[in-house]
């Protein structure tokens, strides 16, 4: 039996906002926090075991698997704190609102509710309304506000049940396979993989641990991981957004 879509779950880091310079500071405070206790460590011995873990392990977390290893748990969740009070503070200087985003969502949502559906800190919501894109989306499911985040299914299962959407109807459109793509391919939702093209931020202002974490992704990225098992294959894969009211429309008639 065929569903018509009727909802289209959107990511929002590296998908609507390029959110680079907000991992390069995640990075940085954690960086600052391991060199407390290892001193000898550099930040280019941090960038190569993150380049590491996602090469080798597919693991689009790794920042988290690195600081557990030199903080343990304790002080991972610390530092974790201090990752989210600065972004929280300082949203829109870490992440940047990609071209094209007022048009592809004023054309989506002439056709389709739309919702976000992201592991975000509160502050979004507010940044969203400031670059005038929030009154788009019929729902905003954002983790810090409901409780709940990917890649636990619980986040999806919940905000399907909100919106009162049958998986078959919904598209989740993300940049992640671990977080993203899998947990919606579970519940039998379409999936779009977003993979914008890298650009290299060439802003002389930049602290040296950004611009080394910049350096580390135009070599690896996390939404460069391929897929290994059967419900990490995305249904559709983009490379700008212009492309996903067409891959929207495909699966719709698929």
């Amino acid at each position: 039996m065929s569903h018509a879509i009727s909802w289209i779950f959107f990511d929002i880091g590296n998908v609507l906002f390029n959110d680079d310079l907000a991992m390069a500071r995640t990075w940085e405070i954690v960086f600052d926090e391991i060199r407390r206790t290892h001193p000898t460590v550099t930040f280019a011995d941090l960038m190569a075991e993150r380049e590491y873990l996602i090469q080798e392990e597919g693991d689009g977390g790794s920042y988290r698997a690195v600081a557990r290893k030199y903080l343990g748990d304790e002080r991972f969740v610390l530092a974790r704190q201090q990752v989210v009070q600065d972004l929280d503070r300082h949203y829109l200087k870490y992440h940047r609102l990609y071209a094209g985003v007022h048009d592809l969502l004023k054309e989506l949502s002439s056709q389709y509710h739309l919702a976000t559906a992201a592991n975000q800190v509160r502050s979004c919501r507010d940044v969203l309304e400031q670059c005038g894109i929030a009154d788009y989306f019929a729902l905003h499911w954002l983790s810090d506000e409901v409780g709940l985040a990917k890649p636990d299914p619980k986040f999806l299962t919940a905000l399907l049940e909100k919106t009162g959407c049958d998986p078959a109807e919904a598209v989740m459109v993300g940049d992640r396979i671990d977080y993203d793509i899998e947990p919606a391919n579970r519940l039998g939702l379409h999936t779009v993989h977003v993979k914008h093209k890298r650009e290299l931020e060439l802003d002389p202002n930049l602290t040296e641990p950004a611009r080394l974490y910049l350096s580390s992704l135009s070599r690896v990225s996390v939404s460069d991981v391929t897929p290994a098992l059967p419900d990490q294959y995305p249904d559709a894969v983009v490379h700008s957004l212009q492309d996903i009211p067409a891959a929207v429309a495909a699966l719709a008639h698929s």
